[in-house]
């Protein structure tokens, strides 16, 4: 980013340079996220390199989110096989969705009785039990999800992820230059000397053309390691 000598002197009332870093490190943020998204969706919408049937991590239906086709989910991410080996189970979930999907996910995980009758003849029997999943799932809304995939349909998609921290191949993944995890900020310090001695400070402009430079490097893309502990559903009821 290059900025003139006359706008560093007269950006006292914006306070741009100031902030600059700031929204240089907000945007490598932001290319994380969405490196990371990649590997669910895509601009013509499922990522369906990652979840299709063939991987055993397409939720049946695609129903929409709900109690039930949460159940439905994390008995499909524990009952997946991958090369010819059953999945490990796993206890701990995330849900990840979009920004129209958080008050439903948040008003599912909130249930705390759940009612079920069963006819037998001209018998009802009627139990009531908590809620089977709420301590298995934390939810993650991804605005990323829109972002990649403008398209209305992508209000519906849902994704049921293991914690990272309870599998040893989680499925999605960020990866980074080894050693180049954060990204680095710099300014070009060509200033000169001054006659009298001492080095011109950055921002008194360049001694060629007096302008002042930033830039960010950030190196981060998304990876998908294993479908085993993955769903997913568009949500299309279909």
């Amino acid at each position: 980013v290059r900025f003139s000598w006359e706008t560093i002197v007269n950006d006292g009332n914006i306070g741009l340079l100031e902030r600059l870093p700031l929204e240089l490190a907000k945007k490598a943020a932001g290319k994380e996220d969405e490196e990371v998204t990649k590997q669910l969706v895509g601009a013509a919408g499922l990522n369906t390199t990652n979840f299709k049937t063939a991987n055993q991590n397409l939720l049946s239906g695609n129903p929409v989110l709900s109690l039930e086709s949460l159940e439905a989910a994390i008995v499909q991410a524990n009952t997946q096989t991958y090369n010819g080996r059953q999945a490990t189970p796993l206890s701990r979930f995330v849900l990840v969705v979009p920004q129209s999907l958080e008050l439903t996910a948040k008003k599912i995980l909130a249930i705390q009785q759940v009612r079920q009758e069963i006819t037998v003849g001209d018998t009802v029997t009627s139990t009531v039990s908590g809620n089977p999943i709420a301590s298995s799932i934390q939810i993650v809304v991804n605005p990323w999800i829109k972002k990649i995939y403008n398209n209305s349909a992508a209000d519906k998609f849902w994704f049921l992820l293991p914690v990272p921290s309870d599998t040893l191949n989680p499925g999605v993944v960020l990866g980074f230059l080894r050693g180049y995890e954060a990204p680095e900020l710099r300014v070009k310090a060509n200033g000169g000397l001054y006659l009298g001695g001492g080095a011109v400070p950055a921002r008194e402009g360049s001694f060629d053309n007096d302008d002042f430079e930033m830039r960010i490097r950030h190196i981060a893309t998304g990876g998908f390691l294993l479908p085993t502990g993955t769903v997913a559903s568009t949500g299309a009821a279909a």
